[in-house]
């Protein structure tokens, strides 16, 4: 991983919502741009953290608590 992806990657996780362990969102075609979504996960998965897909946007849910999808 280049040094701007790892920094990209890591100022999304620094974001306030993020910290208060709300959720983060980023445009498919963003992501896409400056990394991969594996990438993306990756350092998701790496916290705890869920990512998920809806329509053209990578939702990450910064809590690593069970989530139910109550639908």
């Amino acid at each position: 991983m280049s040094t701007k992806e790892h920094s990209w990657i890591e100022r999304i996780f620094r974001a306030a919502q993020a910290n208060k362990g709300g959720v983060v969102r980023r445009s498919c075609a963003s992501v896409e741009k400056i990394t991969t979504f594996a990438r993306l996960k990756a350092a998701a998965d790496a916290r705890g953290f869920r990512v998920f897909r809806v329509a053209e946007q990578y939702i990450i849910s910064c809590r690593p608590e069970l989530i139910i999808d109550v639908a």
